[in-house]
């Protein structure tokens, strides 16, 4: 199963990992690190329902907590972004 979402707080990760785990999965996350700055010019390029408005970019990255190991991932691996 592929989840492919922001999830950005561990508390709404917390069941997905769980449901994972309770199915004898392994649970790994793939982190897309990509500074505000980046995002906002990406945001830009997109038209119609794609874009969205900057405040979304700002409230989504103050409530960003990188996926950690002890969250019960049995492996996290980070994309940076330029």
């Amino acid at each position: 199963m592929v989840v492919d979402n922001t999830h950005p707080p561990r508390a709404v990760r917390a069941p997905l990992i769980a449901l994972g785990k309770g199915h004898g999965a392994r649970v790994i996350a793939y982190y897309f690190e990509c500074p505000v700055k980046t995002a906002l010019a990406r945001n830009r390029l997109r038209e119609g329902r794609g874009r969205v408005p900057n405040v979304a970019i700002f409230v989504t990255a103050k409530k960003l907590a990188p996926p950690m190991l002890d969250e019960g991932f049995d492996e996290v691996h980070v994309i940076k972004s330029e």
